[in-house]
């Protein structure tokens, strides 16, 4: 296995990864949206539906392998304002901080394979 076929088999990790969470988010619409007003997030509708695409399409162009800086700085700006969106509240805020913490380390992992493509 050469160098490329490790870099495309790392894409389509991270592809599957936010193609899972999209479909999620999509198949609990109504839990989700209440989860971001519980988290006073603005326009819960508008933001899920705007994640959920940005989700996808990121991991289409990860998929085929095109427009990747622009997929990649997309993403990345998305993680890092969804982990200040609800985990790094919770730890704050001290409510449920083991998860919250679980969920902050996932993320910074995240962060650091986007860096990677």
């Amino acid at each position: 296995m050469n160098q490329h076929d490790l870099f495309l088999v790392g894409r389509c990790l991270i592809a599957a990864m936010f193609i899972v969470s999209a479909l999620g988010k999509a198949a609990n619409w109504r839990t989700t949206v209440d989860l971001m007003r519980s988290y006073h997030l603005p326009f819960p509708q508008a933001a899920l539906f705007t994640s959920v695409i940005a989700e996808f399409t990121g991991a289409t162009f990860l998929l085929i392998g095109r427009f990747l800086f622009p997929t990649v700085v997309v993403l990345f700006t998305f993680v890092v304002f969804a982990m200040f969106a609800i985990p790094l509240q919770d730890e704050v805020n001290g409510k449920d901080r083991g998860k919250a913490i679980s969920i902050i380390g996932s993320n910074l992992a995240i962060l650091g394979a986007l860096l990677l493509v």
